[in-house]
């Protein structure tokens, strides 16, 4: 579900599909600050796909609205 309100911006939504063809390695290490990439390998395995996407999300999310590219 998503939802948004905005009186005199712009907005957009981005949906992230969870899939087993994105390398995660290749996106923490390029992407991911030290501490970020000490936390993902203390994590469970079976929690390691949530804490990927919520915090890629956010990254791109914000790097989006600052006009950043990765």
């Amino acid at each position: 579900m998503v939802a948004a309100v905005g009186l005199h911006d712009h907005m957009g939504v981005d949906v992230e599909e969870w899939n087993d063809r994105v390398d995660y390695d290749l996106v923490i290490n390029s992407c991911f600050a030290e501490m970020e990439r000490n936390f993902w390998s203390g994590l469970q395995e079976s929690r390691r796909d949530e804490f990927f996407y919520r915090l890629w999300t956010r990254k791109e999310s914000f790097a989006k609205a600052v006009g950043v590219d990765f």
